[in-house]
């Protein structure tokens, strides 16, 4: 399995795909957006970083 980014850029369909069939097998993610991000210190986050993402998968292949 792939190492997690340490940076929210380095967030990729590929890499969100492996982490999602890891529980649902036939997900296939099309595309994702970053909708909303906690950082640690704002008040909203604990120790760790937050992102909130919108996904989109391929029409007809599974709900998650």
């Amino acid at each position: 399995m792939p190492v997690f980014p340490r940076n929210i850029d380095e967030l990729s369909v590929p890499l969100l795909n492996t982490l999602l069939q890891v529980q649902q097998p036939q997900a296939r993610l099309k595309n994702f957006t970053i909708a909303e991000t906690l950082q640690c210190g704002d008040g909203l986050a604990s120790t760790a970083d937050r992102a909130i993402l919108e996904l989109e998968f391929e029409s007809g292949k599974t709900r998650v």
